[in-house]
């Protein structure tokens, strides 16, 4: 996780509150706890010639048992020139 601006930031470990300054925070955070290992799920990519749409459901969660139940979709569109 990398965040670069202005405000606070509250996460479970840190805890920031600059708004009376105007100094821009840096801030870089690794090895988030609670990661599952593996991620699997479907992929569906559908287009005609140099159009495509992707749609993608993972069947894992993001998560192992202490976090959040999260299960990302992701969408999108492919432009393929050649």
């Amino acid at each position: 996780m990398k965040y670069v601006g202005d405000g606070n930031i509250k996460t479970w470990d840190v805890n920031f509150d600059l708004n009376n300054t105007h100094d821009k925070i840096r801030f870089k955070m690794m090895g988030i706890k609670n990661l599952e290992q593996w991620t699997y799920g479907p992929t569906l990519r559908i287009g005609y010639r140099w159009f495509n749409v992707t749609a993608s459901y993972m069947l894992s969660p993001v998560f192992t048992s202490k976090g959040p139940q999260m299960y990302p979709i992701s969408v999108g569109f492919v432009l393929m020139p050649f």
